[in-house]
């Protein structure tokens, strides 16, 4: 392809990672009418302008030296930054929870994501068994097990999401019941988020006397007891409920909530 057709390409590109022509025409020191007329053909993408393209955008390098778009199917969680996480833990009649429901509101960083992936594992290391459907915001992928005993649930949008756009999406996982379930569970950050909470909801007549929450502490760390001075105990709501909340979580920070029956 001649530099005189490069600018459709170029357009092509911008648009993929949902930048404005004042965005890019900033970044090279161009004028946008400039940038405008490369994209509509009217003016020549010179071999100087490719070169800062380059610097300036490096992914598009290949596409800029084939001539050719090639549509981005960006998949990772890496994607993504989160705006809002709530996961309710519901009880019915056991200790162990029987369903676990989580809702997300995500924001695309890069142009072209489309799926997003969760991991559920038991604290004790032993494997998960769970049935986990959506409820909305998608479809869900079909995901090998990884063989670490994490249940790792795929949400396919059904699109690709322009840079800067939010989606919701929820899921629901059906928890086969432990005969000997543990008193605690953790939040593993894996991208920043805005605001988590974590909801103990217990359906059934049994509900603990006493839940605390904690965080962040270093991962892979053994769950505070309540006299912990870093625990910070939970008030029950009427019906015997407890629910705690986070903000501005990083990556690889760990957050927990444990309760005593």
């Amino acid at each position: 392809m001649g530099n005189e057709g490069l600018g459709g390409l170029l357009r092509e590109l911008r648009t993929q990672d949902g930048l404005r022509q004042e965005d890019v025409a900033t970044t090279l020191n161009i004028s946008r009418s400039s940038l405008a007329n490369m994209e509509a053909g009217r003016h020549v993408v010179t071999t100087d302008i490719q070169a800062r393209l380059r610097v300036a955008y490096p992914a598009w390098a290949p596409a800029l030296t084939s001539g050719r778009f090639i549509a981005s199917a960006v998949s990772d969680n890496s994607s993504f930054v989160v705006d809002n996480l709530t996961i309710a833990y519901i009880f019915q009649e056991s200790r162990s929870p029987s369903e676990i429901i989580q809702i997300r509101k995500v924001r695309a960083v890069r142009a072209g994501a489309e799926r997003y992936s969760l991991g559920l594992k038991r604290t004790d290391g032993q494997s998960l068994t769970a049935d986990t459907g959506i409820l909305w915001g998608g479809f869900l992928d079909d995901v090998p097990s990884n063989g670490s005993g994490e249940l790792v649930t795929t949400v396919n949008f059904g699109r690709p999401l322009r840079h800067g756009e939010t989606h919701e999406f929820a899921v629901r996982s059906w928890v086969e019941r432990d005969a000997e379930p543990s008193c605690d569970l953790f939040l593993t950050m894996t991208r920043p988020t805005k605001t988590a909470s974590l909801h103990l909801v217990f359906a059934g007549k049994r509900a603990p006397g006493q839940a605390w929450s904690y965080g962040p502490i270093p991962p892979d760390s053994d769950p505070l007891s309540s006299t912990d001075p870093a625990a910070n105990l939970l008030e029950a709501t009427p019906d015997g409920n407890f629910s705690t909340a986070f903000e501005a979580l990083k990556p690889a920070q760990q957050f927990g909530v444990s309760w005593a029956w």
